[in-house]
């Protein structure tokens, strides 16, 4: 109901234009003009409390995100990624939006990696690696977006270092040694941290690669 408010009633009375994105209960309302989105968060409060919701205060809040005006732009998050303006690697007078992981849903990434590893780490261990690489190449195709090498390189680290950690606490007596784990690391064929190449947006006017 939200999204045929925003597209029947706050795009058609807003002065300038409106783009409106959403996946289950995280969405984002982008805004030509700063009145129209400061008129759009007074309504939303009510319009949530005909359904019986709530707004999350902490996690609604107005962003200015403006491309001629990186230096005085914030960043907002969306879906895990904090989204931000950058400069452009072969124009510095260019400015490009970068996706990284949100530093909270890392934390939770590996918190979650962490307690699934120390309820399972008594299985058989072939079982325990097929389900650690399903989990890794989970994480790699979500977060492995240009631009978040690192944030997929922070997971990478730690996420290996807790199955180090865990995979010795299988028994009374330690399992591996820092050599001996790398070497079976490498042995088990654990998938490695990649970034997935993406298609440049076109315009309905030219086939051409576009910049963001």
């Amino acid at each position: 109901m939200q999204d045929l408010w925003i597209k029947k009633v706050v795009a058609e009375k807003s002065k300038g234009s409106v783009i409106f994105r959403r996946y289950a209960d995280d969405s984002i309302v982008c805004f030509e003009r700063k009145d129209d989105a400061e008129a759009y968060l007074r309504e939303l409060p009510g319009r949530l409390a005909k359904f019986g919701l709530e707004l999350a205060e902490e996690k609604s809040t107005l962003v200015k995100f403006n491309r001629w005006e990186p230096e005085s732009s914030g960043r907002f998050t969306f879906l895990g990624f904090d989204f931000y303006w950058v400069k452009g690697r072969r124009n510095p007078n260019y400015r490009v939006v970068k996706r990284s992981t949100n530093a909270k849903k890392l934390r939770a990434s590996l918190s979650k990696l962490k307690d699934w590893l120390k309820k399972s780490r008594s299985m058989p261990l072939r079982e325990l690696l097929a389900t650690l690489k399903r989990k890794l190449r989970g994480h790699w195709n979500y977060y492995g977006v240009i631009g978040n090498s690192k944030k997929i390189g922070r997971f990478a680290y730690w996420a290996r270092w807790l199955v180090y950690k865990w995979l010795n606490r299988r028994s009374q007596r330690k399992s591996f040694t820092v050599a001996s784990f790398d070497a079976a690391w490498e042995r088990w064929q654990m998938p490695k941290p990649r970034v997935i190449e993406e298609p440049w947006p076109r315009t309905a006017r030219q086939n051409q690669p576009q910049p963001v």
